[in-house]
């Protein structure tokens, strides 16, 4: 039974047809009752169409087949059947968690809605809470998708992805940081479940409010280039001025993190925290008791925060008359 489940798990069974707008994906043992559906959304008046769809055994993560199909330009969403209780349902609540492999054809433009763009090639999407969770695609471009090998994660799993900006663990939310005549602006990370749902953000980047400060952070995003562990991290520019990085006091994130925390960071120019303060903890003291600590350039350099050093949220102050590009990643709690 367990093989026979991973098959169609992994989509080696059953078939899929049209319905409308929705492409309906089906078991072999479950009937007429479909399990999964791709649904083409209508978006500002803009409604996609599906030119192609079956099973491909010439690109696939798992077995022998994955699911594949081609569709003109806009959104569609990809979800589970609310009403049944097996089959694809029972992977995502084994544990709460679940992911899927997807592909991305070359040459698309194609973005996981209020999370970034996404590459192309085959990636795992991780997703939470089964079936009050969808994962919505929009491109420009169209173009030609395909899915793959649904699994159990663990909930540590999740949450190491989570950590690490992976796709569908988290949404990213920009504010005022495009307005190069503007300060405070900010970036907001809302990690899947109770942050998100309550709209308080896990992780926030922003900029002082001095006149000094208006372009000191820019380009915020999901970084596929460059991840300490994964595929993903998340990147922006720092400019002249003063910004610094804080979880919201009300944060699910703030309470796990609240005893402290490591983290990840890698900067395009070297940073001094040692002799100035350019790189401070959330109180403006620096790090390393007090000795201070100093980012190397082009390399990934771990980041200790103790509980003290965090204010109200805040735990990275990072300011003064340089610039340079910050990759972050791989958040993890002090045991």
């Amino acid at each position: 039974q367990a093989q026979y489940n991973a098959a169609n798990y992994g989509l080696e069974t059953g078939g899929i047809r049209p319905n409308g707008g929705n492409l309906l994906v089906y078991y072999a043992n479950t009937g007429s009752t479909w399990q999964y559906a791709i649904t083409a959304d209508s978006v500002s008046g803009v409604r996609p169409t599906f030119s192609n769809f079956g099973y491909t055994n010439e690109n696939v993560t798992e077995g022998n087949r994955a699911l594949i199909f081609t569709k003109t330009a806009g959104q569609v969403t990809m979800r589970f059947n609310n009403t049944t209780v097996a089959n694809f349902v029972a992977i995502a609540n084994a544990t709460g968690y679940y992911a899927f492999d997807l592909y991305v054809g070359e040459g698309s433009d194609a973005s996981i809605v209020d999370y970034a763009p996404i590459q192309s090639g085959w990636m795992t999407i991780y997703c939470q809470n089964s079936t009050n969770v969808s994962i919505k695609i929009a491109d420009t471009t169209g173009g030609t998708y395909a899915i793959d090998n649904f699994r159990s994660v663990s909930a540590e799993e999740f949450k190491t992805a989570q950590y690490g900006f992976e796709k569908g663990t988290m949404n990213l939310s920009l504010k005022d940081l495009g307005d190069e005549t503007a300060n405070l602006g900010a970036a907001y990370v809302y990690y899947t479940g109770v942050d998100a749902s309550a709209s308080k953000p896990s992780l926030s980047i922003a900029e002082g409010n001095g006149t000094n400060d208006v372009n000191a952070v820019s380009n915020v995003r999901i970084d596929y280039t460059n991840a300490h562990s994964g595929s993903s991290c998340l990147a922006f520019d720092k400019g002249k001025g003063y910004m610094y990085l804080t979880r919201h006091a009300n944060s699910q994130a703030l309470t796990t993190f609240a005893n402290g925390f490591t983290f990840w960071i890698y900067s395009t120019v070297e940073i001094d925290g040692v002799n100035t303060k350019n790189f401070v903890n959330g109180v403006n003291g620096k790090f390393n008791g007090g000795e201070g600590i100093t980012i190397p350039a082009n390399t990934w350099t771990q980041v200790t925060v103790q509980a003290n050093e965090i204010s109200n949220g805040r735990f990275l102050i990072m300011q003064g008359n340089w610039s340079g590009t910050i990759y972050i990643d791989d958040f993890q709690p002090l045991a």
